[in-house]
């Protein structure tokens, strides 16, 4: 049955059940009242497109350009126009905007306006080479952000409840703006790429296997201040312009962190100012300019549970820091191995310099200590700022130090180097 308005945009078409009609175009409004499977044949239009009964299950087959509202029931076209989803499900594409009421489900692929989630615990299953535009919550935190494979995220994630990548087959999710939501969970060796800032408030979980990566580039920086669950299994990649700092001590149980930016400098730093260390994550300097941090503000200290090997060949860089909101610092960052065997850089794979800012303290390996010694001897240069700092020395006797140790005595002199 074919339904139009040869008049202009006018008239009310109420479905009552069940059947087949179509194509509707020009009407103002189309509403399907009546609990049954309709399917509308053709290109379609009309102002507003309504469902409000649970029991409807609809599909628009040629597409639809209205306002649809899905109140309840189910929805399946692709829509030109704003999508609003209450109790109901909508499956297609949307060019406009997806607004939800209350705890409703989109299928999608791509949404190309905005995706309102408005506080309700409302879902979006993005299918596989998905694309959407700007996220939201716009009254309470809220929302579930599902990835089923790979995709891109082109504007601004904020203040949404969870997000979840982890189908097989090692999908990326590009997030190309920043991201702020309540959860990240990762799994199936899924790839969240992040080119910009991420804040989750609760925590990024790897559950069986994930990836996050950050692959940005502001010289300012990068701040990951989340918990981390299931670490063990988990990734992660550092490819950023800028140093990635992490504040959580739940970042030492990421499984392998991996410094690396083509052949420019990236940077990741593990301040561990709020609590000591235990460092259980392989660490890759993946070029001769990654660089790897430490830093504290009070007195802490980190335990290596592998050593840290420099780049192939050598090469890579290794920063030890401590600092104070006054002087004179009496903060120290101390250092310590896990078995005695624990290095900075190794014979094979030699650091080029360890640079030292600073009180830090290296605990050397003898009958008391027993076997918690870190050989800081693998290393072509190791640097230490004096009036900025200096380097304690536990233990020095059963100490092992690079052959050539470089004092500079102010920041505007050259190196002073001394034999060792």
């Amino acid at each position: 049955m074919v339904v139009t308005s040869s008049g202009g945009v006018n008239g009310i078409v109420n479905v009552l059940g069940a059947g087949t009609l179509g194509p509707v175009t020009g009407i103002a409004a189309l509403n399907l009242n009546g609990a049954g499977n309709v399917v509308i044949v053709g290109a379609s239009s009309a102002t507003t497109l309504t469902i409000n009964n649970a029991g409807v299950v609809a599909t628009a087959v040629g597409g639809f350009t209205s306002n649809a509202a899905v109140g309840a029931g189910q929805l399946t076209t692709n829509t030109t126009g704003n999508v609003t989803v209450g109790t109901g499900t909508y499956t297609g594409n949307i060019t406009g905007n997806a607004i939800f009421g209350v705890a409703g489900t989109i299928n999608t692929t791509v949404i190309t306006g905005q995706t309102d989630f408005k506080g309700s615990a409302s879902t979006v299953n993005v299918n596989d080479t998905g694309t959407l535009a700007a996220v939201t919550s716009s009254a309470a935190t809220n929302g579930n952000l599902v990835f089923l494979g790979g995709g891109n995220v082109t504007g601004v994630i904020n203040n949404i409840g969870a997000i979840t990548v982890n189908a097989a087959g090692n999908k990326t999710v590009i997030f190309q703006k920043s991201v702020s939501a309540t959860s990240l969970t990762l799994g199936n060796n899924a790839v969240a790429n992040l080119q910009d800032s991420l804040t989750i408030s609760g925590n990024v979980n790897f559950t069986n296997g994930g990836v996050l990566e950050f692959s940005g580039a502001n010289p300012a920086g990068y701040l990951l201040n989340s918990q981390i669950k299931n670490g063990n299994t988990g990734t992660l990649n550092v490819y950023t312009t800028g140093t990635i700092t992490a504040t959580d001590s739940s970042i030492g149980t990421v499984n392998t962190i991996n410094i690396w930016q083509g052949n420019a400098a990236a940077a990741f730093t593990i301040d561990l100012s709020n609590k000591a260390l235990t460092l259980g994550s392989a660490i890759n300097l993946n070029n001769t300019k990654s660089v790897f941090g430490l830093t504290t503000s009070k007195n802490q200290q980190v335990t290596f549970m592998n050593s840290v090997d420099g780049f192939a060949g050598g090469g890579g860089s290794v920063n030890l820091i401590s600092t104070s909101s006054t002087i004179p610092n009496n903060n120290v960052l101390t250092l310590q191995g896990n078995l005695g065997n624990d290095t900075l850089g190794t014979k094979a794979n030699p650091l080029a310099v360890i640079n030292v800012s600073g009180n830090v303290g290296v605990v050397g390996t003898n009958a008391t200590l027993g076997t918690n010694g870190l050989d800081v001897s693998n290393t072509a240069v190791l640097l230490i700022l004096l009036l900025v700092g200096f380097l304690l020395m536990h233990h020095l006797p059963r100490l092992r130090l690079p052959k050539l140790i470089s004092v500079r005595l102010m920041l505007d002199q050259p190196f002073m180097p001394l034999m060792h």
